[in-house]
This record gives structure tokens, sequence and C-alpha cells, in this order.
């Protein structure tokens, strides 16, 4: 960490040495070396001046982390997103290593020699030295002069550059680094900045000349400002906070704990960071305040938030914070509006067809559990019926992925099920169509017409269907992986840890669809339990409890260093994780980064054809077409397609404080349109 802080660039305003309040010196540099005190009376400056404009240069290096640390080597390699030290936030994302020398072959990669002089053009230290008033016709044995002088005080040092394998970069020699065991901290009030560029230093070069790139110039000493912000945090005015995040990607017990952590008397936790998961139903109780960073969007949702604060006779601050649009404006310019708004009940989209689907399904399935009751059916009939839904709807899920406790590699057959709908779809429909009829709005009734509702019922085996595909595909990936896996241990003897993790975590997956694994106290139901109707709901084919949470499922693993190997699911609907589980994309959940990298594509998806699409961009505008087909539109292009399914997300790095703007891929989502759209009124009083 502290290597980092003497490594900060120039150009950022937050550190050490931009507050002013450290200064860098370096052993072995002092006034009244024979080499200072013979060129300062060259240039006709004090030996201090030219002194501290030679430490300015050596700054200039560090702070361009060239610096070479004999223990870590931390400068001087490359460092991917899979190291355990990026991982764990110890180092940013720093790009290559650099080091420095007279003059770059020309051979070498400009992106890792910095060099002083150039036959091409200037260089930043040549203008240094041209601000310092070395004569042109001297720079450059003025500069090797002193590049000589740093090598022999040893504050210059030799440095091998390395590749992410820990080798040496090929066609790189004779390139130097500022030794970090010459670096002395010393406090210090106060920072040198220019006039011009604004750029910040904490020693004053000479002439007063700044040192940047073509930057003409002078510096002024500024004294600290006592209203300082980050100043006054530095000297601990305020209380520091210390967030959790609490949102539904924290796994039930990891957010128990973070709960009775922030409601204790102890201030490790004092700051929740959270989504609605903390609006309803969780009595924090000394909770002096709350800060939204945005207008709710209903006067119902305001009061939830306010209201978590200053309760049982506590007084509370609540601050809302509006954003430049029109429903935070509006709010903004009459806050009684949301004060004392009107708090609607919740209402439903009663046109939504596949909330109606799923309640059709339902409808069915107690229509058919009915008939094994219905003593004017003979007992034959019943039993038959019985030992249809016992084999097509069984209480748990196994039976649809495993035969007699072996892998079922032909579908499960739910052609019973099909007849027995057929057999008696008549009196299914009008069972349905009596469901519905109760107190189902006229309005609403365009999506609950007989026709509809018979579509819902004979279709209804095949979206079962669907739904032990989605489930055997899941299966088939974890086999592929531990059979993958177990040649790996076979070749190599032994697994890497997140490999072996993997492997852990496929075990798992099989042994819970086979019904053999008891569910852990963070697993989320239907997804990780086996209860077929649970297993159902999850899917999107039965009504579940709340809003629907997503069929799409992102497996999360937080490594072995962290928590024990911790894995949670990110379940989403299909247009969420469209553009969530982009490749490349980064997702921030439970304080960590992941990117999707391993996509469970649809048993066979790789052998049947896959549609193309023509994109246009420009026109926004899309349609389907055959993959060998050119495009037909100026500018279009032909994409191949897969359907969005299941993912792994590959960690990367914890969620690091050095990252202001969270990287979000732009995605665009393209539909057919299927009526005419006339858009919606701002909102406005």
């Amino acid at each position: 960490q502290i290597l980092r802080e003497v490594t900060v660039s120039s150009r950022q305003a937050i550190g050490l040495e931009p507050w002013g309040r450290m200064r860098v010196e370096y052993d072995g540099l002092e006034p009244g070396l024979p080499w200072i005190q013979k060129n300062a009376a060259m240039l006709g400056i004090p030996p201090d001046d030219l002194y501290h404009g030679v430490a300015g240069v050596l700054d200039y290096l560090r702070r361009r982390r060239i610096l070479w640390d004999a223990e870590f080597t931390m400068f001087s390699r490359y460092w991917m997103d899979g190291d355990k030290e990026v991982q764990q936030s110890f180092l940013p994302q720093m790009g290559s290593p650099v080091g420095t020398k007279l003059s770059r072959d020309p051979s070498e990669k400009a992106g890792l020699v910095l060099q002083w002089f150039s036959s091409r053009g200037d260089t930043v230290i040549r203008q240094i030295a041209k601000k310092w008033k070395v004569p042109d016709d001297g720079i450059e044995l003025f500069l090797t002069g002193l590049f000589e002088f740093l090598v022999d005080r040893k504050l210059l040092v030799p440095a091998t550059l390395k590749g992410s394998k820990d080798k040496p970069l090929s066609g790189l020699s004779g390139v130097y680094q500022v030794d970090a065991d010459r670096l002395r901290l010393q406090s210090n009030q106060g920072i040198w900045r220019c006039k011009s560029c604004r750029r910040r230093v904490t020693r004053r070069p000479p002439m007063g000349a700044c040192v940047a790139w073509r930057c003409k110039g002078e510096v002024e000493f500024l004294p600290e400002d006592q209203d300082n912000y980050d100043l006054q945090l530095l000297d601990q005015i305020y209380s520091m906070i210390r967030p959790a995040e609490h949102t539904a990607m924290v796994p039930p017990d990891e957010r128990e704990r973070l709960e009775n952590l922030f409601k204790g008397e102890s201030d490790v936790i004092n700051t929740f960071v959270c989504t609605p998961t903390l609006e309803l139903g969780v009595d924090i109780g000394q909770l002096d305040a709350v800060l939204m960073r945005n207008v709710p969007p209903l006067p119902a949702n305001y009061w939830q938030r306010a209201g978590r604060a200053g309760r049982r006779h506590r007084m509370a601050v609540d601050v809302t914070y509006c954003r430049p649009v029109s429903h935070d404006r509006a709010y903004f310019n009459d806050p009684p509006k949301l004060l004392a708004g009107r708090v609607d009940p919740p209402a439903f989209n009663l046109r939504n067809e596949l909330m109606i689907r799923k309640h059709v399904h339902a409808t069915v399935i107690t229509r058919l559990h009915q008939y094994t009751r219905d003593t004017m059916r003979t007992l034959a009939e019943r039993e038959a019926i019985s030992d249809v839904l016992n084999d097509c709807l069984p209480d748990r899920i196994t039976p649809y992925l495993f035969d007699n406790r072996l892998l079922r590699l032909a579908p499960f057959d739910l052609s019973p099920l099909q007849r027995l709908i057929e057999n008696n779809v008549d009196d299914l429909c009008a069972f349905v169509q009596l469901v519905f009829q109760q107190g189902w709005p006229e309005q609403d009734s365009s999506v609950t017409t007989p026709e509809l509702l018979r579509l819902h019922v004979t279709s209804m085996v095949a979206e079962l269907e669907q739904v032990i595909d989605r489930l055997r595909n899941r299966l088939k990936w974890a086999t592929d992986q531990m059979n993958r896996l177990a040649k790996l241990r076979e070749l190599y003897g032994s697994l890497e840890p997140e490999d072996d993790a993997l492997s852990r975590r496929c075990d798992s997956i099989v042994k819970r669809f086979k019904g053999t694994q008891r569910p852990g106290s963070n697993a989320a139901e239907g997804y990780d339990d086996v209860n077929t109707y649970g297993v159902l709901a999850a899917e999107g084919f039965l009504p579940g409890y709340g809003l629907e949470v997503g069929s799409v499922i992102g497996t999360a693993e937080i490594p072995y260093w962290r928590d024990g190997s911790m894995t949670f699911s990110l379940p989403r609907p299909p247009s969420v994780a469209l553009r969530e589980y982009v490749p490349g994309n980064l997702i921030y959940a439970n304080g960590n980064r992941f990117t999707p990298r391993r996509f469970h594509l649809e048993l066979g998806e790789l052998a049947k054809d896959v549609p193309a699409f023509e994109v246009s961009v420009q026109r926004r505008a899309l349609k389907q077409i055959a993959l060998n087909a050119s495009p037909a539109g100026l500018g279009a292009q032909v994409i191949q397609a897969i359907s969005v399914c299941d993912v792994e997300l590959v960690h990367q790095s914890n969620i690091s404080d050095e990252e202001e703007l969270r990287l979000q891929l732009g995605v665009a989502v393209y539909g057919v349109e299927l009526d005419q759209h006339n858009g919606g009124d701002a909102y406005h009083w």
C-alpha cells in the first residue's frame, strides 16, 4: 500500500502527495554533492535549487511507476486479471511495466522504455533541462552526466522487466528504475501548483518553471486550505464510514450476519449501501440517517425508505438527492407532492399473458388432481390419472433427470400427461374459464378469451418440456465439467485451486438434482431445491411468491482465498440477462467484480442451425435471414446469434475504491415492432 501511495500519478488529485501532506526524499541525494555543486555553479542557480530539481526528476520517474521493488518487483512485470494480487485489490490494473534509459533502441517498444533524449523529437526530461536554462548544445551532455550521477549514487538501478509468467521481456536491455529502498517519506505542509496547467508538486523546481509536458507556466506556493474536506478527513475530524453492501445479491446468511453487526453496538459496520431489500420488514432501531440517491418512484416508496430511520422516538435526518430528470425535478420543485402524496395499494397488470399462463398451468394441475377424487369416474380411471400425475409431476425433479439413480439419456416422457390433457381438454378449458370469469375486470378480458385460455391449456406440456430441458442442460453442463476436470486430474495428478472448487461445485449440482444433498441455509428456494413445484415456480412455469426474479442463472464464485470459496446465484429474467450477461461485461455483486465467461448452451445448439440476423445500427432495425446471406441494407451486418442461457461468472477482483466509474458495456437491445408507440408524458404538475 505504501508503494502504491508513492506512485500516485501526477494527474491524480487524491493522495498524500497531491494534498501536500507528504514529500519523498532520496537517500544519497544531497545539495553538497560535487556534481550538484559544479552544475549549479554552471547554471548560475543555488545548489539547493538544483538539488530539488534532480529530486523532481526522480519524482517524475517514480510517479510514472518506474520504481524498482527488489522484494516483489511490483512495478517491473505484467499483472493479469487472474493474479491474486489484482483480485484481492492489492494492485490496480497497471498496464505494462516501464523502465528508463538515456536513449531507446529502435527495436524497443515505446510503451516499455522512457527515454531521456531522442533523435526524433523532444522528451519531457529534455524539456526540463531547457527550463533549467541548460544551453541547447549542451543538453545531451548534461543529461548524460545527470543519468550517470544517479546511477553512480545507486538512485537508479538496473531493472529486468518481466512478463506475466515471470520471464524477462525479449528485445529489452539496459533499462533502469528508481530504487524504492532509497525513498524516505517526510511530512509536509502545502504544495507548489502551476499557474497555467494546475499541476501539483511538493518541491519548487529550479527557476520556478513547471515541469509538465510543454507547459510554460510558473509554480506558486499554496498553503493548506483549512476547509479542505480531504485534509479534515485525514485529520480525523469526521467519523469514518464503514460501509457494507445489503442487496439481494448478498447470500441470506451473509446478509443476516451483516445486519447483526450493523444493529450492534460496535462500529465494525455503521453504513449500509442497499437496494429496496431494506425497504420493508427490517427494523434497524438506532438508525440516524437515510440518504436516497434518487427520488423514489412513489410516495409509498419514499415513506418506506425514510421510515427506516428515526424509529423508537429517535430524531433522524433524511436526505434525498435529485437527478436531472423530469421525475426528480418535479418532486424537487414541489416536495409536498411526495410527502403528502397518495399511497396507492399494490396493482398488477392483468393483461400480462405470462402471469395468466402460469395461473392456467396451476389451475389445470388443480383440476387434474380433482379427477383423482371424482366419484363420477371409475376406480380404475382415478387410479390411472393418479399414476400419470405421480409419474409426470413427481414430488421431486429427480425422476426428470435420473432413471434408477442413473443419468437419464433420453428426454423424460410426458406423453401420458399430454394424452390426459387431450382426453379432458373441454372440461379443463371450461374449468379454467370459470376460474378467470370470477371477478376478472371486463376491460382486461382481451387476454382471457376462451381461445387464448385453450391455447395455454393445450401448450402446457410443451412448456413443461422446455423447463425440463433447461434442467437437463444444467445437469449436462455439470457432468461435462466433471469429466473434463477428471481428465485433468488424471493427467496432472491434482487440480488448480480454482478447478478444484469448480469440481466440488459441479459435484454439488449433480447431488442436488439427484436429491442426495440437503440444501444449505443460504440456498435459494426453487433454484437450489429439488421440490418440483418450487422449481417449476422458480423457472416461470407456475406462479410463485413475489415478482419473477428470472429463469437465466448466472453462477458466481468468490475464490477459495475469500470466505471459503463461496458460491451464489444471480438469477435474471431473459430481458435483463440479455443486457448484463454479455461477454466482457463486468458484474458488480457482493463486494466483488465478475465477468461472464462460460455459457451453458442449450443441448445440441452447436450442431443445429443457429439463427442469424441482419442488424442495422443506424436504423436500429433487425430482421432474421439465412446465415450465409448477404446484408440487403447499406451499412448492415449479419450477426450469428445464440440463445440467452445460464452463464458462469468468473471472479475478476474486489470492488476497489480506485474505480470511480463502474464498467458497463454498451448494449443495444433491438426488437420487432408490433404496434405503434407514441411515447409518454414527462412528469410535471
